[in-house]
């Protein structure tokens, strides 16, 4: 065995024990209904002074108002960023900016107002493979026009107000704040048609978060958990203040947030799937409610009752992987490498490469090695690659470190020497081939080696290769565009060992 290269490292984590929510200085006041993000602007929506952008990190902020004219139409529950437009879900209906929320328009055409009301009371604005969806008044409706026109779906009636639309595996879900049958919305057809989700299944939903197969949904009584496409649901309230209406859920560095909608701290953390919450709300006051989360620049941002909220989590890195081993025996490599703090580590997924210049060749995902979730106890993984079938004399590997949520880190690379135990050659392919084959052969120490092609007479016919070949594996292509069809053999002679091994070429 050969112990070719160890190199420790780490990409330590800082904890974040001291981060805490913080106010936005510049905010605007008064109830935040909704964040959006692209790029690097934000917008956000306000129950009664419409939509604010910010083009500097929320440094500061400018209303962007030009078309909302009544008091109904700046009173904004959603925004939508879709195709470089922006769209605002309002009491006064939909409304749509091509100039990124310099002027506004309306867009209700097909929308009416009722029963029992005197807006069209939008609550929410949805984009989902083209199609447009708002939750009003009077029922669902959905645009593939761009919101130039709306038609009503098979959801109608008094208070439908649906909202917090989510895709989940192929199905829209829709949520239904109220205390009326249903609790929400379904459909399998891309919001043409949507089935309840009754009461006495789920109680009344808020939000969703779509995590296949896991899908969360905050509700008036707590936290929900489905990995069914939404048939059966588990309650994952443990730890939850009494009574909580869970108004948004996100997950950062691998853990879950949820905000809780009125009241309190109003904000929560599970690191293990939603068995156990904890106070997540340093530095919030009280506060009447909290709206919706969003997680931009490595921060958790909340638009709440009294304007926006942050918190800083970029200190927080899941892993500290202290070592990463390679070690080299004859025709397998085993790899090793030491954890001593994981936090939501999903795995590693394990990558090769044959070739040190990055521009030679990509890595390639040769396995995948599980975590252990949260732990502060040291973890030893290993991995053991058979390279029995490549013709490479170094090799180079990595580790990309997987949460929960998808992030991910690399490794720095570790560099093995590939060095045989015995000379071979082998069956070369493809066989039959016309007229292209891969010969490849291997060498335990450096030797002269001389590579000819027979026919079935045993006559020489080419000399393949004639040159002092240092230890390890090898591989060339033969092309046997001037010979005719037959059997052919080839053999190898390296010292005092020789091999021969028979092709054919078929034309």
């Amino acid at each position: 065995m050969r112990l070719v290269k160890v190199i420790a490292f780490s990409f330590i984590i800082s904890l974040n024990s001291f981060c805490q929510w913080s106010f936005v200085p510049s905010s605007p006041l008064g109830t935040i209904n909704d964040i959006a993000q692209i790029n690097d602007t934000i917008y956000l929506s306000h129950s009664n002074n419409g939509v604010y952008r910010s083009t500097d990190g929320m440094n500061s902020w400018q209303q962007v108002n030009n078309g909302l004219n009544t008091s109904q139409s700046r009173s904004v529950h959603q925004i939508l960023v879709y195709n470089w437009n922006l769209y605002a879900s309002t009491v006064n209906g939909i409304y749509k900016s091509t100039n990124g929320g310099d002027n506004w328009v309306k867009k209700s055409n097909g929308i009416t107002i009722g029963p029992g009301a005197i807006y069209e009371f939008t609550e929410s604005i949805f984009e989902n493979n083209g199609t447009l969806f708002t939750g009003t008044w009077n029922g669902i409706y959905r645009s593939t026009d761009d919101a130039e026109s709306w038609n009503i779906t098979n959801v109608t009636g008094s208070g439908i107000r649906a909202k917090n639309f989510t895709e989940h595996s192929g199905i829209l879900f829709a949520a239904r704040e109220s205390i009326n049958d249903p609790s929400g919305y379904k459909s399998f057809d891309n919001g043409i048609s949507w089935v309840s989700i009754p009461t006495s299944s789920l109680i009344t939903t808020i939000t969703f978060l779509s995590e296949p197969p896991k899908l969360w949904t905050g509700t008036i009584h707590g936290i929900w958990l489905s990995t069914d496409d939404g048939i059966n649901w588990v309650n994952r309230s443990n730890g939850l203040a009494p009574d909580p209406y869970n108004s948004s859920i996100v997950r950062v560095n691998g853990y879950l947030v949820t905000s809780v909608k009125f009241g309190g701290s109003g904000m929560f953390k599970s690191s293990d799937e939603g068995l156990h919450w904890e106070d997540f709300g340093q530095g919030l006051p009280f506060l009447n409610t909290i709206e919706k989360l969003l997680v931009y620049n490595d921060k958790i941002i909340a638009a709440t009752g009294n304007g926006i909220w942050q918190r800083d989590e970029s200190q927080v890195i899941p892993v500290e992987l202290i070592s990463f081993t390679a070690l080299s025996n004859n025709s397998v490599v085993r790899l090793n490498w030491l954890t001593v703090t994981e936090v939501n580590n999903q795995g590693f997924q394990i990558e090769r490469r044959k070739f040190q210049d990055e521009r030679s060749e990509e890595w390639i995902n040769i396995g995948f090695v599980n975590g252990n979730g949260t732990t502060i106890e040291p973890q030893n993984y290993s991995y053991k690659d058979d390279v029995s079938e490549i013709a490479s004399t170094k090799l180079y590997y990595r580790l990309k470190q997987i949460n929960f949520n998808g992030s991910f880190e690399y490794s720095d690379i570790v560099e093995v020497e590939i060095v045989p135990s015995e000379f071979a050659l082998f069956q070369n392919y493809p066989n039959p081939f016309n007229p292209n084959t891969n010969i490849r052969y291997q060498l335990p120490k450096e030797s002269k080696v001389v590579i000819s092609l027979f026919n079935v007479l045993g006559a020489e016919m080419i000399e393949l290769v004639n040159e002092q070949k240092e230890a390890g594996s090898y591989e060339f292509e033969f092309n046997a565009n001037n010979l005719s069809s037959g059997t052919y053999f080839y053999k190898l002679k390296a010292g005092d060992f020789v091999q021969t091994k028979k092709m054919i070429l078929l034309k």
